[in-house]
């Protein structure tokens, strides 16, 4: 290091004695610099590059600049730095090689042909922009060969950017004007876009408008093709599915058979030339049911098909190919129950302290680790004589080693102490069973589709799915108990019986298209609309029972069914219409399905649909229809009216029990300070009666609720009057 300073101070001085310049000398003349003369020296591209700008041979400076640029890259490349040239020396090179240029008769002329070619863009001077564009290409190429107009970006002489602006330009007039005529052009020529001067795969047009789109629709076949072949990456992409579309209906347009229609829409979506199916060829139309329905229905293909709601009055305003028309017939559910059993559990009921013995030992230990400390404590306020040289030391460090050892033990007793739990906290459990029940519902929906065509060709077909599923219940879970976690809820059912069911459309056409599904002829429009018709209007059908001629049954059994509460117990209930049993609240409480059988002995559910807690009432809906009852439609109840009972006392189902209307009172059931009109009678009303009907003749005349038992009372039952009861049906 030391040399190479002494020889960088050494050539400056060799420098200077060499110009006769020494201890006792000055430079003469105007001020020579020694360290530019130095670097003129070292850099001698300087003077190469000023003499040749001086003899005004600037093309060959241009092209000596050239080469010294190159050399500069290649020498960057083996070492961190180089001397370049002068900044001063460069621009003076830029200018005069710009005047070069600027002065050249055959840039200026072109430099002006491109100016006026802006004045207007059409298909007739295609031929002479692209000419414009190969020479300017050509002329911009020459003068971006000289590096020193990339080394000095901001000396760009005039002529290349007016170039340059030009073809920019020129480039945006030619897309907009493209963009602006590309229908036009293409029917005058089709092949018109091979003069076209730009390069279509670097162009993406924006969206066309609807009518133009639809005029050039009108084209034949072989026109759009061609047009979405030449134009397939610059379309925007929604105008080439349109035009696609457009293929695609003059295709079919004269195929009126469903199967063939779908075939080809297939294909289509296959080889990707449709993405999805638009709704001008093919149109799903929900009709909404007029009837009651459980539950809806859905597609489990929405993205492919367009689908809408609608009906049947106003099909013809929606314009399609093909309408497929959705009638629902039929969507209901139904439970039951099959099996029921218990499970045997446990619940937490409380939590005992017992001492722990571990406490006690750690206690133990801290009482004699506090004693060793004490002793060594003791032991080292007295006088020690180790004794000397190597024993004595030994006998030192044993000692150090002791106060240590008890220290560490006092300090390890006492985390053991703080760390052991003074008492043990055992669960106490208690052993139950509660109650299971698995439920399967299943689900059940018909539908008449209709496939009608633009000319009013009609097919048909039924169509019908099912799903079910099992739901694992528990009751009378103890609220402490978390066994039962994975067991399901009545709202879960619930849940269930309202979800959607889906119609596979793809599935329903890919049957008809390969023949495994057939399609059924309709006449014409007049006969299809009576059919969904007598569909929508036709009325729920009554689940009758199948059994009802037993010897010298009564008929009003048929009105009357047993309710199995969730607890086990036994309550009454009777039709007030086709689906709807009424009972009492008392019988439900706080259960949202109940297991319902009937006189015939089927078993079906019935769901909560209001409650009145006042008037001790509860309304089901069932899912197996029966016979309604009739209620007494006179102002007035004579007393001393023969009335009878029907219920399930103490399990004993479907007993009539008979009394007399004894007198009206008014109580509060509920104990809320709301008093209900009741019917008092000496019928016989226990236990398993509650909610049935109490019936003069034919008619009801109220809802049992109760009896009052104690003391020597005999013979006082009520039921709620019959006009409660309506005022909470209707209410």
């Amino acid at each position: 290091m030391r040399k190479i300073f002494l020889l960088l101070l050494l050539i400056p001085c060799a420098v200077f004695g060499g110009l006769g310049i020494g201890q006792d000398q000055s430079p003469k003349g105007e001020g020579v610099n020694p360290f530019e003369l130095l670097g003129n020296i070292l850099q001698t591209e300087n003077n190469d590059l000023k003499l040749l700008l001086e003899e005004n041979k600037i093309e060959e400076a241009l092209n000596y600049f050239n080469l010294k640029y190159q050399e500069n890259i290649q020498q960057n490349q083996q070492r961190n730095e180089i001397l370049d040239f002068d900044s001063d020396l460069i621009e003076k090179l830029a200018k005069k090689g710009n005047q070069l240029f600027e002065y050249n008769g055959e840039y200026i002329n072109l430099a002006e042909e491109g100016k006026n070619l802006l004045d207007e863009i059409n298909i007739n001077n295609w031929e002479d922009i692209n000419t414009f564009f190969e020479k300017s290409e050509i002329k911009i190429s020459h003068y971006n060969s000289y590096k020193v107009f990339i080394a000095e970006p901001g000396m760009k002489s005039d002529v290349i950017i007016n170039l340059e602006t030009y073809e920019e330009e020129l480039k945006i007039k030619l897309i907009e004007d493209l963009k602006k005529n590309v229908f036009v052009y293409f029917e005058e020529n089709p092949n018109y876009l091979s003069e076209y001067p730009l390069n279509l795969s670097e162009i993406t047009f924006d969206s066309f408008e609807e009518n133009k789109i639809l005029d050039f629709c009108k084209k034949p076949v072989a026109t759009l093709k061609a047009f979405n072949d030449a134009f397939s990456n610059s379309l925007f992409y929604s105008d080439k599915d349109k035009i696609n579309n457009c293929i695609f209906s003059k295709n079919i347009a004269s195929v009126d058979n469903f199967k063939d229609y779908y075939t080809k829409i297939n294909s289509y979506l296959e080889e990707g030339s449709l993405s999805e199916i638009p709704r001008e060829l093919l149109t799903i139309i929900k009709i909404l049911p007029k009837n009651s329905q459980d539950f809806d229905y859905n597609f489990s293909d929405t993205y492919k098909f367009y689908t809408t709601q609608g009906s049947i009055d106003k099909l013809d305003q929606i314009e399609s190919k093909f309408k497929i028309v959705i009638i629902p017939k039929k969507a209901n559910y139904q439970s039951k129950t099959l099996e029921k059993g218990s499970k045997s559990s446990r619940f937490h009921v409380r939590t005992d302290s017992f001492p722990n013995p571990a406490y006690a030992n750690a206690q133990n230990e801290l009482y004699n680790a506090q004693q060793d400390s004490t002793r060594n404590a003791i032991s080292d306020t007295m006088p020690k004589n180790y004794g000397y040289g190597t024993v004595g030391a030994f006998a030192a460090l044993l000692d150090i080693a002791l106060d240590i050892g008890v220290s560490s033990n006092l300090g390890s007793a006492k985390n053991n102490l703080n760390n052991t739990a003074q008492y043990i906290q055992k669960p106490v459990y208690q052993d139950y069973e509660f109650r299971t029940s698995r439920v399967n519902t299943n689900k059940i929906f018909e539908a008449d589709i209709y496939f009608i065509s633009d000319k009013n060709k009609i097919m048909y077909i039924p169509f019908k799915n099912s799903s079910d599923e099992n739901f694992d219940l528990a009751f009378d879970v103890h609220p402490k108990d978390n066994s039962s976690g994975y067991f399901k809820t009545q709202e879960d059912i619930a849940q269930y019986q309202k979800e959607p069911l889906s119609i596979d459309l793809e599935n329903i056409f890919n049957g008809i298209a390969d023949d495994s599904v057939k399609l059924s002829k309709v006449e014409n429009i007049s006969v299809m609309k009576k059919q969904i018709l007598a569909i929508q209007t036709k009325p729920k059908a009554l689940d009758l029972p199948k059994n009802i001629t037993k010897a010298n049954a009564d008929k009003r059994f048929n009105n009357v069914v047993v309710v199995l509460a969730p607890d086990g117990s036994t309550g009454t209930g009777f039709y007030v219409a086709p689906n709807l049993v009424i009972t009492n609240h008392h019988v439900i409480e706080d259960s949202k399905f109940l297991e319902i059988k009937k006189y015939d002995g089927s078993m079906t559910f019935g769901k909560v649909q209001k409650v009145d807690i006042d008037k001790d009432l509860a309304l089901l809906k069932v899912e197996s229809n029966g016979d309604p009852v009739s209620f007494f439609n006179k102002d007035s109840l004579p007393l001393g009216s023969t009335v009878q009972i029907i219920g399930h006392p103490s399990g004993l189902e479907f007993s009539i029990t008979s009394g007399v209307v004894s007198a009206f009172r008014k109580i509060d059931l509920a104990k809320s300070g709301v008093k209900v009109s009741l019917i008092q009678t000496d019928a016989s009303i226990n236990p398993g009666n509650s909610g049935g009907p109490l019936f003069l003749n034919d008619q009801v005349i109220g809802v049992n609720v109760m009896k009052l038992v104690g003391g020597s009372a005999e013979g006082l039952g009520f039921a709620i009057h019959y006009s409660e009861v309506i005022d909470f049906l209707y209410k």
